[in-house]
């Protein structure tokens, strides 16, 4: 494949290779252990899962209201947070 990634038994891995191979990885299990234990030591559900689910559940809109300040009218903004 000309000018395109090679990927192949013979291609080395480079120590940078490796190096942005756990950049990349690792974070992202510590991070969800590290909120899995929050989520268990201060109670707003039992595993961080259930953060997650409960988090896709709330929306928010902008409520875009016209103002008349003095002689200019201007729009108020308002963001409103809910759960359906």
């Amino acid at each position: 494949m000309p000018g395109g990634f090679r990927c192949s038994a013979e291609a080395p891995i480079t120590e940078a290779a490796s190096g942005e191979h756990i950049l990349v990885c690792f974070p992202s299990p510590a991070l969800w252990c590290t909120l899995d234990m929050w989520v268990n030591a201060t109670g707003p559900g039992s595993c961080a899962r259930e953060l997650v689910a409960e988090t896709g559940t709330i929306k928010s809109i902008d409520v875009t209201l016209p103002v008349r300040v003095g002689e200019e009218r201007v729009e108020m903004r308002l963001r409103t947070v809910f759960k359906p």
